[in-house]
């Protein structure tokens, strides 16, 4: 496989960022796979990662910050629900029973908080 013309890697530390930049660029267009190309300047594929993920870190925008919602957690309902009710299955493994009579706002309400999170 002959080496993508980039250039020479860098020595100097502060010019690392910038090179490695570059050489991310120049592989999302090269049509290689990662470890092609990364083999193909000289470098070990794991590097590439790295610096993607580095790179990637410096220009992300910063998160917002965490909100916690307060939530009480109950012991599990007796096995015989209602057929009325409507049981709201969590990722996290958890679950919601909306018993009969539960306002249809309420329901709206709690589908928001919980979709924020």
């Amino acid at each position: 496989m002959r080496r993508a013309p980039l250039g020479e890697r860098p020595t100097r530390r502060k010019d690392l960022p910038a090179w490695y930049a570059a050489a991310l660029e120049r592989q999302a267009t090269s049509g290689l796979s990662m470890t092609q190309f990364a083999a193909s300047i000289g470098v070990p594929a794991v590097t590439l990662y790295q610096w993607r993920q580095r790179i990637a870190g410096a220009t992300a925008e910063p998160m917002d910050p965490l909100r916690f919602v307060e939530v009480d957690v109950v012991p599990p309902a007796a096995p015989e629900t209602p057929t009325t009710s409507i049981r709201v299955e969590l990722s996290s493994g958890h679950h919601l029973v909306i018993g009969p009579g539960f306002q249809g706002d309420h329901l709206r309400r709690l589908l928001e908080v919980l979709e924020s999170c």
